[in-house]
């Protein structure tokens, strides 16, 4: 069994039909407070959301929440310059966003769309934030990226607390290079996300929309590793990724008290070396990506 403490509760679910996996639809209260009353019984007090998950700041704010870690991210910003007028917006939303989870400060906000930071007079945007930090109302800022590209660009203007970044068997572009240094260098968090990539890690092949056809040797390829460590796709998924120790936290979306239960009777650790010509393909691990068809 691994630490649990590590784990945060994605709330994507929690608000909107969110994962191209996801048959259940969006998650009802009910089962959104047996997830809230397990993990706080069993030490998970971290969760993730954003004011663009639909309802699910508004869901989160029925409950008490003062024992949990709140993560919230900010708006984003459509504009090439960042205006003084957007950091108003960004000012009132985030108060909306307290005011909706019941809260008077939270342990983390990141800047939901990475390019924002390379926008001109993106200052604006980080000063902000660490105004917010100054006045308690966040412990932390930080930036939720999925180009890798952009790394380096964004730690040159700004240095967050938090970084959250896509990591899983099938996007390994996290231990290309110097990425995983350069991040620890500078003492930044790390908060791995889309760690079974919307589901696709741990579904059967022949359930995936076709879209997806065209990684069925990918796809049969990791079942096949799985399959000979005598490991469940969820042991094994999971393995990669707490397999390394520069990931601080794992976030993990939830869409009942089952599939939570779930992680946490994993208890065959097994580090898993896995490579295959398809992974880091941008059409596959970036979901910005993929049509969403499930036909």
């Amino acid at each position: 069994m691994f630490d649990t403490k590590k784990i945060i509760l994605g709330s994507a679910q929690w608000g909107s039909h969110y994962g191209i996996t996801n048959n259940y639809g969006q998650t009802p209260l009910n089962e959104i407070g047996k997830i809230l009353d397990f993990a706080k019984r069993n030490g998970t007090t971290f969760i993730d959301t954003a004011n663009l998950y639909g309802e699910a700041e508004q869901n989160l704010g029925k409950f008490d929440l003062k024992d949990f870690n709140i993560i919230t991210k900010t708006i984003q910003f459509n504009n090439s310059v960042i205006k003084d007028f957007q950091i108003d917006r960004l000012n009132f939303e985030f108060h909306s966003s307290l005011n909706k989870l019941g809260l008077k400060n939270i342990y983390g906000l990141l800047i939901h769309k990475a390019t924002d930071i390379l926008k001109e007079d993106s200052k604006l945007i980080i000063n902000k934030l660490i105004s917010f930090k100054k006045d308690n109302l966040v412990k932390k800022i930080g930036i939720s990226l999925y180009d890798f590209s952009l790394l380096d660009e964004i730690l040159n203007i700004f240095t967050p607390d938090i970084i959250q970044i896509p990591f899983n068997i099938f996007d390994q572009r996290l231990l290309e290079g110097d990425i995983l240094k350069k991040i620890k260098n500078k003492n930044i968090e790390i908060h791995a996300r889309s760690i079974f990539l919307q589901g696709i890690l741990l579904s059967e092949i022949n359930s995936l929309p076709t879209y997806f056809s065209e990684w069925i040797d990918l796809l049969q390829s990791w079942s096949n590793i799985c399959n000979e460590n005598n490991l469940s796709k969820l042991e094994a998924a999971l393995s990669f990724v707490i397999g390394r120790n520069e990931v601080d936290f794992v976030v993990i979306g939830f869409e009942n008290l089952i599939q939570l239960e779930e992680c946490f009777h994993f208890n065959k650790f097994k580090k898993i070396d896995f490579r295959h010509s398809d992974i880091n393909d941008l059409n596959l691990v970036d979901p910005r990506k993929w049509n969403n068809g499930r036909g």
